[in-house]
């Protein structure tokens, strides 16, 4: 099935089984697994990768994901940034066309993102514009409190072309072009949203082979809320990874 060929009630069929057996995870990781394999294979000749990113605070990180986040803090030499309590974008989830983006574990580049400050996140184009366009807000640099805000969001990121459209600065928001040359990924579209009462919030992104209109990115965005649904009582109890050691 093309992705531009999906409609509402459709999607909305195909994804209450999902929601179903999402319900029963016992992990947020393992959830998240799941949702990415089962959008890969609603459209496995559209989808090059599929992946979803969850705010998590450092002290709560396995070891291997602080090793990496380390790692970022002292090449970019903002070391005295990272807290204990610092939101990390960290994968959790991972499905797509080749066998090593099919687990967390495998990822090289991707473990975790600090979200330190505004002016850290917009070196990083791709996800400087999603965050924006999810309306996930920050304080600013000076501030005690560089954590996310505990507010309500929701929103879709939306690339028709990732191998043109560029940001204020000229930079592609698609950074590694050769990756998208590599796999032909024509769009990439993401969505996300935070949970009630909580200050975390979770980010899905697709990229894909067949360019498609903002209208058939939105329909997809709607199996957001069913996911959000689903995992909410994992978020709030804080069962995120499988192995913390990991």
């Amino acid at each position: 099935m093309r992705i531009s060929d999906i409609t509402i009630s459709k999607m909305k069929e195909i994804v209450g089984p999902i929601e179903l057996q999402l319900s029963q995870m016992r992990t947020y990781e393992e959830a998240s697994q799941f949702f990415c394999q089962s959008l890969y294979n609603m459209f496995p000749n559209a989808i090059v990768l599929a992946r979803i990113f969850v705010s998590v605070p450092y002290e709560k990180l396995p070891e291997s994901n602080k090793k990496v986040v380390q790692d970022i803090i002292r090449n970019t030499k903002k070391q005295a940034d990272l807290r204990s309590d610092t939101k990390i974008l960290s994968l959790v989830g991972t499905y797509g066309e080749k066998n090593e983006w099919n687990s967390r574990l495998l990822s090289k580049g991707h473990v975790g993102i600090p979200l330190i400050s505004k002016s850290f996140i917009a070196g990083i184009p791709m996800m400087n514009r999603l965050l924006e366009r999810l309306g996930i807000d920050y304080e600013n640099e000076t501030s005690d409190n560089r954590n996310t805000r505990k507010s309500s969001f929701s929103g879709l990121f939306y690339v028709k072309n990732s191998e043109n459209e560029v940001d204020s600065l000229g930079r592609h928001i698609i950074t590694n072009q050769e990756f998208v040359r590599n796999y032909q990924v024509k769009s990439v579209f993401g969505f996300g949203g935070s949970y009630i009462n909580q200050t975390d919030f979770y980010t899905a992104i697709v990229f894909l082979k067949e360019q498609v209109n903002l209208g058939s990115a939105e329909t997809i965005a709607l199996v957001g809320g069913n996911f959000k649904m689903a995992t909410k009582e994992l978020m709030k109890v804080g069962q995120i990874f499988v192995d913390k050691n990991m």
